[in-house]
């Protein structure tokens, strides 16, 4: 009998842990949980427009970071892009100017405090007519 109330405890504690983790998905926008809020939209000629709100009162982390394959399948990362805004600055705005990046899987990641948003992006060549222009796609 007492394996049973103690089997019963671990899976109560077992869900309310599980319960209280939250998910958080990166495909929408704007994101506004919690502090921080994020807008970011794809302007014209592979611009992207960010507009943040910081109540974290924590400074802010923009970075674009590229995702490449290896020879083994892991994955590796490079930051080709790295900017902090001063937690005082709780609102601003940037425009994020990716026409220099080769085409490939890159991901914007804004983070304040503990408060983390990520929106993965795919730059890649459009085939219209003879011109090849580029575009990012969400």
């Amino acid at each position: 009998m007492k394996q049973n109330r103690w089997v019963g405890l671990v899976l109560a504690v077992l869900f309310i842990a599980l319960t209280a983790m939250q998910t958080r998905t990166v495909d929408s926008v704007p994101f506004t949980e919690n502090k921080l809020k994020i807008e970011l939209a794809e302007q014209s000629n592979l611009r992207l427009k960010l507009q943040c709100v910081n109540e974290t009162g924590k400074k802010v982390r923009i970075s674009v970071v590229r995702k490449e394959d290896s020879i083994f399948g892991y994955h590796s990362e490079s930051t080709v892009y790295e900017e902090y805004v001063a937690a005082e600055q709780t609102s601003f705005s940037k425009l994020l100017n990716l026409s220099q990046l080769e085409n490939g899987d890159y991901y914007v990641e804004i983070t304040g405090g503990k408060e983390r948003f990520v929106r993965p992006i795919k730059i890649q060549d459009v085939v219209e007519k003879e011109n090849k222009p580029r575009k990012i796609v969400f």
